[in-house]
C-alpha cells in the first residue's frame, strides 16, 4: 500500500496540475449546476461525518453551490454505497467511500446491490486515518514485542475487542494475528464506545481503534498506545513506533474518498477531483483534518482507483483466511 506522506500529496497535486494556485477558483463547465449531496455511510458525530462537514464549509466558496451532508449508517456502508451506485451520474450525488464498503465488502458479503469496482468511478483519495493499537496499561510491557512475546508463550489468553464481526478493528487485528504469527480471541463488541470500555477494565486486553477516538483515552493514561497502524510515527502520537517496526509489511489505516455512480462523464470526475484536490488543500482544511488525526491524501482519480484495487484484494484476502462472516 502506498504510504501517505506529504511527498505523496504534493506527487497527486502535480498530477493534477494543481501544484500552485492562487486561490480557490470556481469550478468551470456543467458542474455544479446544483446543490450537491454528499451521502456519509457513518452516523453524525464520528470523524467521517467530521471530514465531510469540514469539506463542505469550504465548498460553496469554491463551486458556488453547497455541499449539503447526508448521513445514512447501516450494513456496513452498504446502504449508502447503494444509493450512490444507482443515483443519476451527473456528479450531484457524492459517496464519502471508506474501507468498509468500497473495499472489504466486496468479500464480506455473499450478494451486494452494486458492485465495488464496477458500480463506481473513484474520484479521488481524500484522506488517511491512521490505527492505533490499544491495551490494558497491565498487558506486557506496553510494546508490541511484549504482546507478541506474551502471545506466544500463553496462545490463546489473550482477547482483544472489535466494533464488530467484519469491521475495520476485527480484520485489522486478524490481519495483525496472521502477521505476527499469534494466537488472540476476538471478542466483538456493539460500537467503539465498548470496545473502549471493555478495554479500559481489563475485560479484553487489547483492541485496535482510531487514533481520534482513543487518543483522549490514551492521554489520560486509561489504556495504553502500543503501536500505530501506519508505516511511519503519526503526530498525534509521536513517541507511538508504528507495529511494522517489529512486525514488517503491516500496515492498517481507514480512509476516506470520493465515489460517483460508474457511468457520471469523465470530463466531471476530472472537475469533481480538482475541485476536493484544491479543498484537501487549503491550511483551514488541513488545519482541521488533523485535529481528526485525518492525513490528506489527494491526487488523480487513476491513483485512487489503484489504491481502491489494492485494499479489496488486501483485505478480502484477510477476510477469506480468517474465515469471517458479518454480524
Amino acid at each position: 500500500m502506498t504510504k501517505p506522506t506529504r511527498r505523496t500529496f504534493a506527487k497527486g497535486m502535480l498530477g493534477c496540475g494543481l501544484a500552485a494556485f492562487p486561490g480557490i477558483v470556481r469550478a468551470q463547465g456543467t458542474w455544479p449546476n446544483r446543490p450537491v449531496r454528499i451521502l456519509t455511510p457513518f452516523a453524525a458525530g464520528g470523524a467521517a461525518d467530521a471530514l465531510a462537514r469540514i469539506l463542505a464549509e469550504q465548498f460553496q466558496s469554491a463551486s458556488g453551490q453547497p455541499l449539503v451532508v447526508e448521513n445514512k449508517p447501516g450494513a456496513g456502508g452498504t446502504l449508502a454505497a447503494a444509493e450512490i451506485a444507482r443515483s443519476t451520474p451527473d456528479g450531484h450525488a457524492l459517496l464519502l467511500g471508506d474501507i468498509g464498503a468500497n473495499a472489504v465488502a466486496q468479500s464480506l458479503f455473499v450478494s451486494l446491490p452494486y458492485n465495488v469496482e464496477s458500480s463506481f468511478r473513484h474520484v479521488i483519495h481524500l484522506a488517511n486515518l491512521p490505527m492505533v493499537m490499544i491495551g490494558h496499561p497491565s498487558v506486557a510491557d506496553g510494546t508490541v514485542k511484549g504482546v507478541i512475546a506474551l502471545a506466544k508463550a500463553k496462545p490463546g489468553t489473550l482477547n482483544y475487542a472489535s466494533a464488530g464481526p467484519g469491521g475495520a478493528s476485527h480484520l485489522m487485528m486478524e490481519l495483525f494475528k496472521r502477521s505476527a504469527g499469534v494466537e488472540i480471541v476476538h471478542v466483538p463488541y456493539r460500537g467503539g464506545s465498548p470496545v473502549l470500555q471493555a478495554t479500559m477494565t481489563n475485560e479484553v486486553q487489547l483492541a485496535i481503534s482510531t487514533i481520534s477516538t482513543s487518543r483522549s483515552f490514551i492521554e489520560a493514561n486509561s489504556v495504553r498506545a502500543i503501536g500505530v497502524g501506519s508505516a511511519e510515527p503519526v503526530k498525534a502520537l509521536p513517541e507511538v513506533k508504528p507495529i511494522s517496526a517489529d512486525v514488517p509489511g503491516f500496515e492498517a489505516l481507514t480512509w476516506h474518498g470520493i465515489h460517483v455512480a460508474a457511468e457520471t462523464p469523465p470530463e466531471i470526475v476530472v472537475q469533481i477531483n480538482s475541485l476536493f484536490n484544491k479543498l484537501i488543500a487549503l491550511p483551514e482544511v488541513q488545519r482541521r483534518f488533523a485535529i481528526q488525526t485525518a492525513e490528506p491524501v489527494g491526487g488523480t482519480p487513476a491513483d485512487y482507483a489503484a489504491f481502491v484495487a489494492r485494499e479489496t484484494a488486501k483485505w478480502g484476502e484477510v477476510v477469506r483466511n480468517a474465515k469471517i462472516k458479518p454480524a
